[in-house]
């Protein structure tokens, strides 16, 4: 299925794949280090400047470092993530049981993609990344624990613009079937953003009779993705239950938790990169 097939689809106008392909690179240049490293660019300028423009240099300075370093802890991605996600819960034991496929007929597992890799030379296979993959195994789990049917949503995302090859709901079909033996029964590998998935995939769901949507995605994504299918199915008559998952939880001293670390970096920028997408109407 080729870009230009998703877009007629859809409904969009030719103009729309030149802004797609500017569009993430606005996005890039506003998530975190990209405004810090432009903070110690301007620095850099201001000190080669006449003496007025030291302090300004010093102040860019001073800016850009405490900007890297706050960005790359887990208390700031936790607070974050708590103003944008709210008071989302996770669904518990009953509420999982009260979802059985005999009791809801017309219920589906929708997962949502989250990234792609490449062919891994270890295994011959394309695969999906940490953060995608644990999108899957949580649908699988509550598959395993309702038997309600598979569905998936995504092709690639707006980072993936030179990855070729299969779109990410044929890699993740592959990834069910040799991991937990389950199939999809829905699937759309055309879309780039989420509002893309929800304008392809809920007509899907509705011509084939799919009365309700359990949506699986990250607890930080999930605003985002309830806004636009909750928008999408309310056309098609479709109601939408959210089954967040990838919750960003304490896991450390205070203290530790104001030192950088790979972890916290990941959280602040993926729950920036919503605030991004949800201004940008992703």
């Amino acid at each position: 299925m080729g870009g230009t097939h998703g877009r007629k689809k859809i409904g969009l106008p030719v103009w729309w794949d030149w802004f797609e392909w500017v569009r993430p690179l606005a996005s890039a240049l506003l998530l975190p280090p990209v405004p810090f490293l432009a903070l110690g660019v301007a620095g850099a300028f201001a000190i080669l400047r006449k003496r007025p423009w030291r302090k300004t240099a010093g102040l860019c300075f001073a800016l850009a470092g405490l900007g890297f370093w706050v960005s790359s802890t887990h208390a700031l991605g936790r607070w974050l993530e708590q103003r944008w996600v709210g008071p989302q819960q996770a669904l518990n034991a009953q509420q999982v049981a009260k979802l059985k496929v005999a009791d809801n007929p017309g219920t589906v597992i929708l997962m949502l993609g989250g990234g792609r890799l490449p062919v891994q030379p270890e295994t011959g296979f394309a695969d999906l990344p940490q953060a995608a993959f644990g999108r899957v195994r949580y649908g699988a789990w509550l598959q395993k624990q309702t038997g309600l049917p598979l569905a998936f949503a995504g092709g690639s995302s707006s980072g993936e613009l030179g990855l070729i090859g299969e779109t990410e709901a044929q890699i993740t079909a592959g990834v069910l079937q040799r991991e937990y033996g389950l199939n999809l029964s829905f699937q759309e590998g055309q879309s780039r953003y989420t509002n893309e998935s929800a304008r392809i995939i809920m007509p899907m769901l509705a011509k084939a009779g799919v009365k309700h949507v359990l949506l699986v995605t990250h607890a930080f994504h999930m605003p985002r993705s309830m806004r636009n299918f909750e928008a999408e199915a309310a056309v098609h008559g479709i109601g939408i239950t959210a089954a967040p998952m990838g919750f960003s939880l304490a896991h450390e001293s205070l203290a530790a938790s104001w030192l950088p670390s790979p972890t916290g970096f990941r959280e602040v920028h993926q729950t920036w990169r919503e605030a991004v997408g949800w201004a940008l109407g992703r």
